[in-house]
């Protein structure tokens, strides 16, 4: 049979940081990035709290910090906790039917913290863990989210595994155990979305990919077909069945996926399944100056494993908001917006929300996780005087969404992490290419996971470095001379 689980071992094992292609480097500085501004953001959210509690201190030299506060924690916990904290807004990025930065983020700052990893080195294991996980889905044809599983959890675990392989550099039979071993600590389900448990998903995935890679490296055991075996990880989570673990050829080191697939930023704190009625809505509400009052229905196709997703019909919390198509439709007719702000608890049980709410039907149910066509809303309007209507085609590249790959990609809105917090960055069209070249000078020179590396960085309330230049705007740094540059870091 063929050997998928070693083949796998030996692309991480073999990866070199020079080979890696310049904007698969941009797709992982972008991603890390943007996780480490939605771990800020959280930091303060309930779960998260819950979590930290549960995880001591550590007084040992090889912890890792918990972000931002500083405590320091067991590489494990710190992954845990930043890892809830990154997806319990589900503000983070999304790529590959779940969340690969959130998954990778974390395992990879606690575990490369400890372990002193260059920053180079950090985005090659990030690369890693994205190129496994890619092919992973690549080789299963059916949707997990239709089977009950959430692929942040499944696909993740491996992937961060693989990560924390590449940055303990372990050699190929080490790199097998750890994958074999994340085997069987990947678990969670759709049934958890709209709770606390949902961002312990990613938490715990970015634990288990530390755990996994030092129980190998301390010599601990795993299958090494865990893969392909007919009883192993690929058939047992199969939604469609019929994985292709035998196809061979594939692809690892020369057709990069993330050169391909990108990563894709999030313009609301909301599942990625209601992105485009929200968008949707958000145009015909903005075009017809629409009045609540005057609606009669409001339907929206969304895919079957979409509806599987959105499952909270009447959400009570900003957390079973989350994912309601309902909710979605509601605060972009009323608030004419979609936002942390919207998403408040008193907001979401707001008498004029629920009634909106309720108007909204799902209809004509497409077929898939991302179906293009999913999104089409429709407006009933006066007695049905006016039918309203939005298709895919007005809303085929989300508004908001940065897509990493061949060049392509615009942006309406992006959280980007500072030095006091999380700040939005509401960008023109016309500007992203500045800001994403300022984006992507910050990060090559950043190495946040470096203990030895002392921050010159002056507070985010110093709006202006002393050449005047204000945030946002074309900086010639490294050429500057003016000295002791107060440009707050983006």
């Amino acid at each position: 049979m063929t050997a998928l689980t070693s083949d796998i071992a030996k692309f991480v094992t073999t990866l070199q940081a020079s080979s890696v292609p310049p904007r698969c480097n941009f797709g992982a500085r972008i991603g890390m990035l943007d996780c480490v501004g939605t771990m800020i953001a959280g930091a303060d959210e309930p779960a998260v709290k819950l979590v930290a509690q549960m995880v001591p201190a550590s007084t040992s030299n090889d912890g890792a910090p918990e972000i931002p506060g500083g405590r320091n924690l067991s590489a494990g916990d710190a992954a845990l906790v930043n890892g809830v904290a990154a997806h319990v807004l589900d503000y983070d990025d999304v790529g590959m039917d779940g969340h690969p930065s959130a998954a990778l983020t974390p395992a990879i700052l606690a575990e490369g913290w400890t372990l002193g990893s260059s920053g180079e080195d950090a985005l090659a294991a990030y690369v890693a863990g994205y190129e496994v996980w890619a092919l992973l889905q690549e080789l299963e044809p059916g949707a997990l989210h239709e089977r009950g599983f959430h692929p942040t959890a499944i696909w993740g675990t491996l992937s961060a595994a693989a990560a924390c392989a590449r940055l303990n550099r372990l050699d190929a039979d080490g790199t097998t155990n750890a994958i074999a071993i994340a085997a069987s600590l990947a678990a969670g389900t759709v049934a958890n979305f709209g709770t606390m448990t949902k961002s312990l998903h990613a938490g715990r995935t970015a634990q288990s990919g530390v755990l996994a890679a030092r129980l190998a490296k301390s010599g601990f055991t795993a299958s090494p077909d865990v893969l392909e075996h007919k009883a192993g990880f690929m058939a047992a989570h199969s939604a469609a069945g019929n994985p292709a673990v035998t196809r061979g050829d594939w692809g690892l080191g020369s057709n990069w996926r993330l050169e391909q697939l990108g990563i894709n930023i999030k313009r609301y704190p909301m599942c990625y399944a209601t992105h485009r009625a929200i968008d949707a809505m958000l145009d015909l509400a903005a075009e017809h100056d629409l009045d609540p009052k005057s609606i009669d229905e409001i339907h929206v196709r969304i895919g079957n494993a979409q509806d599987l997703m959105l499952r909270n019909r009447a959400p009570k919390t900003a957390l079973e908001a989350k994912f309601s198509i309902e909710f979605a439709m509601a605060s972009a007719l009323i608030a004419r917006r979609v936002g942390l702000k919207e998403l408040d608890d008193e907001f979401v049980r707001r008498d004029d929300i629920v009634d909106i709410g309720g108007l909204a039907h799902i209809v004509d149910n497409a077929h898939g996780v991302l179906d293009r066509r999913a999104g089409f809303t429709q407006c009933l309007v006066d007695g049905r005087q006016r039918i309203l209507r939005l298709r895919a085609n007005g809303i085929w590249h989300l508004h908001g969404c940065i897509v990493i790959a061949r060049g392509a990609g615009h942006v309406d809105g992006v959280f980007v992490p500072n030095g006091a917090g999380i700040a939005e960055l509401a960008l023109e069209r016309g500007a992203c290419g500045n800001t994403l070249h300022h984006l992507r000078s910050r990060a090559s020179r950043s190495r946040p996971w470096s203990r030895r590396r002392k921050s010159r960085r002056l507070p985010s309330s110093s709006r202006q470095c002393r050449r005047g230049l204000r945030a946002g705007s074309a900086c010639a740094r490294d050429r500057c001379r003016s000295g002791g540059c107060r440009r707050p870091v983006l």
